[in-house]
């Protein structure tokens, strides 16, 4: 503590009070204008010249209400002053910054210092200064009115002792109306209360469905992943089981290539028209079909003609011709049952038709 004058501390105390309130005049002003002329969309108004200087003043104009909110009950009382004239000196220095520097840029480094000073002052006022002041006294103006009233009923029952006693004071009217102040006072913080106890319970209400909410989501997401693991344990099985149907269908296409091959090698082996030899000749099937047919007329007109008639027959004389003798020959061995045996007047008339028939492929 340390003596001073308390001329001089009212006349300073006025006027770090006046300018602290004309400082947050003239910044709220000044914001609005700035703020009337930005665009709306937060979009364009990132992209506007005045943006820079919008934010700077925006961020005063804060910090002041802030102080304001810290200070003003008590500078309204003159329980103190506002003390911090250094954030004064800060934010003259910010107008004067925004009025000579011609393209802003960087609002929050101009700005960091008076953020600085102005959290300090208000941690200072809490934990020092606050405490030691005296209380704010919530309805004041009532209380100052039943102090009042206390003084003047005493006054005017002094000088209305002559008067009447049927005549009621005017003292007891003006506490009645302060009384009734008081109350409806009371009644509509009382409504605020009961609102806020019921914006509560819903609050409450609202929180207890949510966890309830919350628990059966997670609930349904457990049941969910479990199906995805078994969807994919499916999904495995299934890809084996693919796997093997794939290798199985390989090796029946193997196997059907092979029978191709087989096959191919069959018909390559057994011609289309059976050939035989008559006459240096290649008869077609319908032909031998008629040829076999007179064979058959010629062995049944044979088996009645006497055998003298047969014996002077020869192979020489027969008008058909057989085939080559290696042909037979290794048809024979091949085939030995293929040949038809025929009488003997029979074979010296009509030479036996060798159908070929091609030997089995080589397994």
């Amino acid at each position: 503590m340390r003596v001073i004058s308390r001329q001089m501390n009212q006349v300073c105390s006025s006027i770090l009070n006046s300018t602290f309130q004309k400082l947050q005049n003239q910044m709220q002003t000044r914001f609005q204008t700035v703020k009337a002329k930005m665009p709306r969309r937060e979009s364009a108004r990132r992209n506007h010249p005045l943006a820079f200087e919008c934010d700077i003043l925006e961020t005063c104009y804060m910090r002041l209400s802030l102080l304001q909110m810290t200070f003003g009950k008590h500078i309204e009382r003159k329980h103190c002053c506002f003390f911090p004239g250094a954030i004064l000196d800060e934010v003259y220095s910010v107008i004067k910054y925004i009025r000579t520097t011609p393209s802003l840029d960087r609002p929050f480094k101009v700005t960091d210092e008076l953020f600085d000073l102005s959290t300090m002052a208000m941690e200072y006022f809490k934990e020092h200064i606050e405490p030691n002041l005296p209380d704010i006294a919530y309805f004041t103006n009532s209380t100052k009115s039943f102090a009042a009233l206390e003084t003047s009923s005493s006054l005017m029952s002094r000088e209305t002792s002559h008067s009447s006693s049927s005549s009621p004071p005017q003292s007891n009217m003006v506490l009645r109306k302060g009384i009734r102040k008081i109350k409806q006072g009371m009644k509509r913080y009382n409504n605020q209360l009961t609102v806020l106890r019921s914006e509560l319970r819903t609050c409450k209400r609202k929180a207890t469905e949510q966890a309830k909410t919350i628990t059966e989501q997670q609930k349904l997401l457990a049941e969910q992943q479990k199906q995805t693991l078994e969807f994919a344990n499916r999904l495995d099985e299934t890809d084996k089981k693919n796997e093997e149907l794939s290798r199985k269908f390989s090796t029946v296409l193997q196997e059907l290539n092979k029978c191709k091959t087989e096959l191919q090698y069959w018909r390559s082996n057994s011609p289309a028209v059976i050939n035989c030899t008559l006459y240096d000749q290649t008869v077609a099937n319908d032909e031998l079909e008629e040829l076999t047919g007179h064979k058959n007329e010629l062995t049944h007109s044979t088996d009645q003609a006497s055998p003298v008639y047969a014996s002077s027959l020869t192979e020489n004389d027969s008008g058909l011709a057989i085939l080559p003798a290696n042909d037979t020959q290794e048809e024979d061995k091949s085939n030995p049952g293929d040949n038809h045996a025929l009488p003997s007047i029979a074979s010296a008339l009509l030479a036996p038709i060798e159908v070929c028939q091609p030997s089995s492929p080589k397994q």
